[in-house]
């Protein structure tokens, strides 16, 4: 799985111009107790880490899911973020789109972490890309998911 990331990041994403130093902002807000953050950033012959935290009481096997997408705004013709709350997920939103999905690894069982190495490949300066978890959660209903808040990362050197 690390070895395919770097290589759909370098060829279905867009590289900005001019970006050097890497970066990683989070944006929006989490539901039902649901948020991440990230260790480090971005930046090609280095790690970074994104770690969800969830309050929810977890399953036996705790489900996540960690999706890299090409946007914020768009995805085809909805425009981002979406509101869940009329589909059933009060306060939970989609903030982008989902070209690659990954499952975090479980650390303890409220938290999850997903590290990804990226290689030293100039081609993959300045490029974009989103983040957002999609969590089990057992307790909601009708439908059994929550939704953090998302990332926007920049790849740098």
């Amino acid at each position: 799985m690390k070895a395919i990331l770097p290589f759909f990041l370098s060829l279905c994403l867009a590289p900005a111009l001019s970006a050097q130093a890497g970066s990683y902002r989070l944006f929006g807000k989490g539901c039902n107790g649901v948020s991440f953050v990230n260790r480090g950033v971005p930046t090609i012959g280095a790690s970074f880490s994104l770690i969800l935290a969830h309050s929810v009481r977890p399953p036996r096997h705790p489900l996540a899911v960690l999706h890299f997408g090409a946007s914020n705004t768009r995805w085809g013709s909805i425009r981002l973020p979406l509101d869940l709350t009329p589909y059933g997920l009060k306060g939970c939103s989609i903030y982008c789109t989902n070209e690659l999905t990954v499952r975090p690894m479980p650390t303890t069982p409220r938290t999850m972490i997903f590290t990804v190495r990226l290689p030293r490949l100039r081609s993959l300066l300045g490029v974009r890309f989103f983040n957002q978890f999609i969590v089990l959660n057992p307790h909601t209903k009708p439908i059994r998911w929550a939704t953090s808040n998302g990332g926007a990362g920049s790849i740098g050197r």
